[in-house]
Protein backbone atom coordinates (compact mmCIF):
# COMPACT_ATOMS: atom_id res chain seq x y z
CA UNK A 1 0.00 0.00 0.00
CA UNK A 2 1.15 3.66 -0.54
CA UNK A 3 1.44 6.35 2.22
CA UNK A 4 0.91 10.10 2.19
CA UNK A 5 4.31 11.61 0.64
CA UNK A 6 4.68 8.72 -1.72
CA UNK A 7 4.58 9.00 -5.77
CA UNK A 8 1.98 7.33 -7.35
CA UNK A 9 0.80 6.53 -11.00
CA UNK A 10 -2.39 5.85 -11.62
CA UNK A 11 -4.46 4.76 -14.19
CA UNK A 12 -8.42 5.27 -14.55
CA UNK A 13 -11.41 4.74 -17.15
CA UNK A 14 -10.18 7.58 -19.06
CA UNK A 15 -6.87 8.79 -18.40
CA UNK A 16 -3.66 8.08 -16.36
CA UNK A 17 -2.62 10.78 -13.70
CA UNK A 18 0.52 10.83 -11.45
CA UNK A 19 1.26 12.63 -8.68
CA UNK A 20 2.28 12.94 -4.56
CA UNK A 21 -0.49 11.56 -2.47
CA UNK A 22 -1.49 13.71 -0.01
CA UNK A 23 -4.31 12.76 1.42
CA UNK A 24 -6.50 8.74 1.29
CA UNK A 25 -9.09 7.93 3.08
CA UNK A 26 -9.21 4.01 2.95
CA UNK A 27 -13.45 3.66 4.50
CA UNK A 28 -14.30 5.76 1.58
CA UNK A 29 -11.23 5.30 -0.91
CA UNK A 30 -10.52 8.87 -1.85
CA UNK A 31 -7.45 9.72 -2.48
CA UNK A 32 -6.05 13.49 -3.08
CA UNK A 33 -3.18 14.04 -5.08
CA UNK A 34 -0.83 16.61 -5.11
CA UNK A 35 0.32 17.13 -9.62
CA UNK A 36 2.52 20.05 -10.67
CA UNK A 37 0.43 22.87 -11.51
CA UNK A 38 -1.12 23.60 -14.86
CA UNK A 39 0.18 27.19 -15.17
CA UNK A 40 3.96 26.20 -13.92
CA UNK A 41 4.01 28.23 -11.49
CA UNK A 42 6.26 27.03 -8.88
CA UNK A 43 4.24 27.93 -5.90
CA UNK A 44 1.16 26.17 -7.40
CA UNK A 45 -0.23 22.82 -7.20
CA UNK A 46 -2.87 21.35 -8.69
CA UNK A 47 -4.80 19.22 -6.48
CA UNK A 48 -6.96 15.87 -7.38
CA UNK A 49 -9.29 14.04 -5.93
CA UNK A 50 -9.40 10.02 -6.69
CA UNK A 51 -12.36 7.61 -6.26
CA UNK A 52 -9.84 4.47 -6.07
CA UNK A 53 -12.79 2.46 -6.78
CA UNK A 54 -12.63 3.20 -10.42
CA UNK A 55 -8.77 2.77 -10.45
CA UNK A 56 -7.75 0.18 -12.65
CA UNK A 57 -4.04 0.12 -12.40
CA UNK A 58 -1.74 1.86 -9.13
CA UNK A 59 2.20 1.91 -9.43
CA UNK A 60 4.15 3.80 -6.60
CA UNK A 61 7.38 5.49 -8.36
CA UNK A 62 9.16 6.39 -5.49
CA UNK A 63 8.39 5.75 -1.45
CA UNK A 64 7.70 8.51 0.99
CA UNK A 65 10.43 9.70 2.47
CA UNK A 66 9.75 9.11 6.23
CA UNK A 67 12.21 11.61 7.65
CA UNK A 68 10.88 14.40 5.69
CA UNK A 69 8.14 16.52 7.83
CA UNK A 70 5.24 17.84 6.53
CA UNK A 71 5.09 21.66 5.83
CA UNK A 72 2.96 23.82 7.57
CA UNK A 73 1.31 25.46 4.15
CA UNK A 74 0.25 21.27 3.06
CA UNK A 75 -1.60 20.80 6.67
CA UNK A 76 -3.37 23.59 6.18
CA UNK A 77 -4.12 23.81 2.62
CA UNK A 78 -4.39 20.18 2.19
CA UNK A 79 -9.02 19.00 2.58
CA UNK A 80 -9.55 17.38 5.55
CA UNK A 81 -10.83 13.84 4.64
CA UNK A 82 -13.98 14.36 6.98
CA UNK A 83 -14.52 17.09 5.12
CA UNK A 84 -14.39 15.34 2.40
CA UNK A 85 -16.78 13.06 3.83
CA UNK A 86 -19.45 15.05 4.79
CA UNK A 87 -19.15 16.88 0.84
CA UNK A 88 -19.68 13.63 -0.68
CA UNK A 89 -22.58 13.15 1.63
CA UNK A 90 -24.50 15.95 1.26
CA UNK A 91 -23.80 15.87 -2.75
CA UNK A 92 -25.46 12.06 -2.37
CA UNK A 93 -27.97 13.27 -0.33
CA UNK A 94 -28.77 16.09 -3.01
CA UNK A 95 -28.50 13.85 -5.71
CA UNK A 96 -31.00 11.58 -4.24
CA UNK A 97 -33.65 14.62 -3.25
CA UNK A 98 -33.03 15.18 -6.79
CA UNK A 99 -34.06 12.16 -8.20
CA UNK A 100 -36.88 12.00 -6.06
CA UNK A 101 -38.08 14.97 -7.25
CA UNK A 102 -37.81 13.32 -10.81
CA UNK A 103 -39.53 10.63 -10.82
CA UNK A 104 -42.38 12.09 -8.56
CA UNK A 105 -42.82 14.38 -12.06
CA UNK A 106 -42.14 17.95 -9.84
CA UNK A 107 -41.55 20.50 -12.76
CA UNK A 108 -38.09 22.29 -13.01
CA UNK A 109 -39.38 25.33 -10.59
CA UNK A 110 -41.03 22.78 -8.67
CA UNK A 111 -37.20 21.26 -7.83
CA UNK A 112 -35.46 24.30 -8.09
CA UNK A 113 -37.47 25.94 -5.35
CA UNK A 114 -38.05 23.10 -3.23
CA UNK A 115 -34.18 22.77 -3.00
CA UNK A 116 -33.89 26.49 -2.10
CA UNK A 117 -36.89 26.63 0.86
CA UNK A 118 -35.14 23.35 1.90
CA UNK A 119 -31.70 24.61 2.96
CA UNK A 120 -33.15 27.41 4.94
CA UNK A 121 -36.51 25.90 6.54
CA UNK A 122 -38.39 22.44 7.58
CA UNK A 123 -39.80 21.82 3.75
CA UNK A 124 -42.00 18.53 2.74
CA UNK A 125 -43.53 17.33 0.11
CA UNK A 126 -47.70 16.95 0.52
CA UNK A 127 -50.01 15.81 -2.09
CA UNK A 128 -50.67 17.21 -5.38
CA UNK A 129 -47.15 18.46 -5.56
CA UNK A 130 -47.64 21.18 -3.15
CA UNK A 131 -44.75 22.31 -0.87
CA UNK A 132 -45.79 22.13 2.69
CA UNK A 133 -42.73 24.37 4.94
CA UNK A 134 -43.94 24.24 8.96
CA UNK A 135 -46.67 22.61 8.76
CA UNK A 136 -47.74 26.33 8.32
CA UNK A 137 -47.55 27.65 4.67
CA UNK A 138 -48.40 25.55 1.42
CA UNK A 139 -46.98 26.40 -2.45
CA UNK A 140 -48.88 24.98 -5.06
CA UNK A 141 -47.54 24.95 -8.76
CA UNK A 142 -46.85 26.46 -10.72
CA UNK A 143 -44.81 27.21 -7.12
CA UNK A 144 -45.56 31.35 -7.93
CA UNK A 145 -47.21 32.22 -4.38
CA UNK A 146 -47.70 30.79 -1.29
CA UNK A 147 -50.54 30.50 1.25
CA UNK A 148 -51.28 29.99 4.60
CA UNK A 149 -52.36 26.48 5.96
CA UNK A 150 -53.34 27.40 9.28
CA UNK A 151 -54.95 30.99 10.50
CA UNK A 152 -51.53 30.96 13.16
CA UNK A 153 -49.94 34.47 13.84
CA UNK A 154 -46.73 32.92 14.17
CA UNK A 155 -47.12 31.12 10.51
CA UNK A 156 -47.40 35.06 8.67
CA UNK A 157 -43.21 35.28 9.36
CA UNK A 158 -43.12 32.01 7.71
CA UNK A 159 -45.17 32.92 4.90
CA UNK A 160 -43.20 36.12 4.76
CA UNK A 161 -39.90 34.48 4.49
CA UNK A 162 -41.37 32.41 1.82
CA UNK A 163 -42.69 34.79 0.00
CA UNK A 164 -39.34 36.29 -0.20
CA UNK A 165 -37.73 32.95 -1.65
CA UNK A 166 -40.06 32.52 -4.02
CA UNK A 167 -39.22 36.49 -5.36
CA UNK A 168 -35.77 35.98 -5.36
CA UNK A 169 -36.01 32.50 -6.74
CA UNK A 170 -37.79 33.98 -9.97
CA UNK A 171 -35.90 37.55 -10.08
CA UNK A 172 -32.84 35.01 -10.55
CA UNK A 173 -34.39 33.35 -13.18
CA UNK A 174 -35.18 36.31 -14.60
CA UNK A 175 -31.70 37.69 -14.90
CA UNK A 176 -30.29 34.32 -16.09
CA UNK A 177 -32.82 34.27 -19.50
CA UNK A 178 -32.00 38.40 -19.78
CA UNK A 179 -28.07 37.41 -19.94
CA UNK A 180 -28.57 34.63 -22.31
Amino acid sequence: MFTVGCEVKIALPTSEEAGVVAAYDQHTQMLTLKQQPNNQKDNYNNLMNINMRFAKDLVILKDADPNKPRSTIDKKILPKISSLNNKISEIDKERQSLHDLVHRGISPDGRKLFILLAKILHTRWGDNQEIIVFEEVCVRPPYREATMLKKNPAGTKTLEMVEKVIQKCYSDENLETSTD
